[in-house]
């Protein structure tokens, strides 16, 4: 027994199970005479709700997994290099990917008798985002041993300047569209500042409308945080109606098929009574050979 063994069956549980296991551990490796692997095991964590579904995912969705680190470098890549047009291309793709993980996590975790609610549904999503804004982050989730869900904290979404700034400034894209880290924003403006004032006679104007559309982008985001968080509270609560409506349509198809059985049983009920009913009625039948006997006369 060693730690990364065990750590490893011990991240695979769901949380309910963890912590038995894992003293359970514990004692076997202060029996067999390891106190310091014992010591270590005691001080592993148990998962939050939304670690566990993430480290369900990374170890039971191999390819998806390789995809969404591969795209991460990708972005990462793109963002350091200041890619607008390919941003914009991986942008789309970081959407979808975070949106069918998440879904299949989901199920993963139904399946396990676990299902998701909102809020570890959103640390989830939270986790996803990290693993394509940090490297670090990436390599902590392919191990699938998180503890607690990870933050993003390099990529937020930059709303569409103005028609007017749109013509000046050739790489500022829609939300919907394009995906960048705020600092390499406020880095671009505050460059225009010092270019303005060195280069223009009168730069006390571009660095003050530079200034200002730094802070209209900034009030944007926030802006487009705010709608995510109540959009996701909706699709919390849709999940939560869906899960509802399945649980009702299970408890219906339960109905539907105790019906069914009563049916058939009652079908043969009735199938034996008309039998029982057939074999009466030969046997009292006065043109039954039975009853008139070999002679063919009544019986007496």
């Amino acid at each position: 027994m060693d730690l990364d063994t065990v750590a490893d069956e011990l991240y695979a549980l769901p949380p309910g199970e963890f912590t038995t296991v894992r003293d359970a551990r514990v004692r076997a490796a202060r029996a067999a005479g390891d106190r310091g692997l014992a010591e270590r095991i005691r001080q592993l964590r148990r998962p939050t709700h939304a670690a566990w579904a993430s480290n369900l995912l990374a170890r039971e969705k191999g390819s998806d997994t390789a995809r969404l680190l591969r795209l991460g470098e990708e972005l990462r890549q793109a963002h350091r290099e200041l890619d607008g047009r390919r941003l914009r291309e991986l942008s789309g793709q970081q959407h979808e990917m975070v949106a069918v993980l998440t879904g299949q996590a989901r199920h993963l975790a139904a399946q396990a008798g676990h299902a998701l609610g909102p809020s570890a549904q959103r640390e989830l999503e939270d986790t996803l985002r990290a693993v394509l804004a940090d490297q670090q982050s990436a390599r902590q989730w392919a191990r699938g041993r998180l503890t607690q869900p990870l933050t993003a904290v390099g990529f937020v979404a930059v709303p569409a300047p103005s028609p007017a700034a749109q013509a000046s400034e050739h790489e500022a894209t829609p939300l919907a569209d394009k995906v960048v880290d705020l600092d390499v924003v406020r880095s671009r403006r505050r460059g225009r500042v010092r270019r303005a004032e060195r280069d223009r006679p009168q730069p006390d104007s571009d660095a003050a409308d530079a200034e200002r559309e730094l802070r209209a982008a900034e009030a944007e985001v926030a802006t487009a945080r705010s709608r995510e968080r109540r959009a996701l509270d909706r699709l919390g609560e849709a999940q939560q109606r869906v899960l509802e409506i399945g649980r009702k349509l299970a408890e219906a198809e339960d109905d539907l098929r105790l019906a069914r059985q009563a049916v058939n049983a009652a079908a043969d009920h009735v199938q034996q009574a008309e039998d029982a009913e057939r074999e009466i009625r030969h046997r009292t039948d006065p043109k039954s050979p039975r009853f008139t006997g070999e002679s063919g006369q009544p019986g007496q």
